[in-house]
């Protein structure tokens, strides 16, 4: 969970949890998540569907959202992000799929060793 310069929990040394409850926060509008598996605030006005457009909507300075941590990293760095509350984070698991039928090749088999060695 992120914000951004400008906004005003940027500034704001401890963040409360009803802070967050009250601030506006960009949702995504396709349904990734299992169960309540990840904060949501009581507040929306902003919804996206692409990691860029999140960042947009934080960047602003108006709202709170999740972003990867290695999206956020080269914002944060430059002192334009602020990694809210670590314990609200959560992570979204990656699966590869491929046809059941069919023997992976040899492209396919050294395809899915990559992504196994990035995201292990």
């Amino acid at each position: 969970m992120y914000c951004a310069a400008g906004h005003p929990l940027f500034d704001t040394a401890q963040v409360t949890h009803e802070q967050l409850l009250e601030t506006d926060q960009v949702r995504h509008s396709y349904r990734f998540l299992q169960g309540g598996s990840a904060f949501q605030s009581r507040h929306s006005s902003a919804q996206a569907e692409q990691i860029e457009s999140v960042l947009t909507f934080i960047l602003s300075g108006r709202h709170i959202g999740y972003l990867p941590c290695h999206y956020a990293e080269p914002w944060r760095a430059r002192g334009m992000l602020r990694a809210l509350e670590p314990a609200l984070d959560f992570v979204v698991p990656f699966t590869l799929a491929r046809h059941r039928a069919q023997v992976p090749g040899e492209v396919q088999a050294a395809f899915a060793e990559d992504l196994q060695a990035a995201f292990g």
